[in-house]
């Protein structure tokens, strides 16, 4: 069984590689909760917040960055307290900046925490995600499908088992799998521009 460790960048729809790039977004200075590699946001007013299931998602961190109080040098890591703000500008934001996989045909590799095995049948299915404890030593989410119902508005929709993964075993629980975000922000606009 894998691990949670929330969403990693895997290919494009289409099967085209992905390129890794990372947009620099906001998080206002000393607010929101810690976040973690791999969480998964959304934008409210203009600041980076943990995105909840049902939420326009923009996409996945991919890390942080910001100007440390003390040093005044810039810190480039994988996980954020709540509690820490930025003394100064990094990609000319003065919080803390927060780079985001938001291409919104991007695919993520992700765990399922279940005891239900994931099956080519769940392929296209929709699922809710669930929050666990991110890791402030490797910094990563803990993040994970919640593949124990399908639900018809969740966050994720399946769209791959992984079975180039060397550790996945077909019809085992908790497997590595590909998902997309289903109501991602960059993709949702009305003719009115809603």
């Amino acid at each position: 069984m894998a691990s949670a460790f929330g969403f990693r960048p895997s290919r494009k729809i289409g099967g085209a590689p992905h390129a890794l790039a990372a947009t620099a977004y906001r998080k206002e200075n000393g607010k929101q909760g810690a976040m973690f590699k791999g969480d998964p946001v959304k934008l409210n007013s203009g600041y980076i917040e943990i995105a909840d299931n049902g939420d326009k998602v923009l996409g996945a961190i991919a890390g942080f960055a910001y100007i440390d109080p003390t040093s005044k040098e810039p810190i480039w890591t994988d996980n954020i307290a709540a509690s820490v703000s930025s003394q100064g500008a990094i990609d000319g934001i003065e919080d803390v900046v927060v780079y985001v996989y938001d291409d919104p045909d991007m695919i993520y590799k992700v765990a399922a925490r279940t005891s239900l095995a994931v099956t080519a049948g769940d392929v296209g299915t929709v699922f809710d995600v669930s929050a666990g404890s991110g890791n402030s030593i490797t910094g990563q989410s803990g993040y994970s499908i919640n593949a124990s119902t399908t639900v018809g508005a969740g966050m994720v929709r399946i769209t791959g088992l992984n079975q180039g993964d060397p550790s996945y075993v077909a019809g085992t629980s908790g497997q590595v799998i590909e998902a997309q975000f289903i109501n991602r922000l960059y993709d949702q606009y009305t003719a009115d521009g809603s």
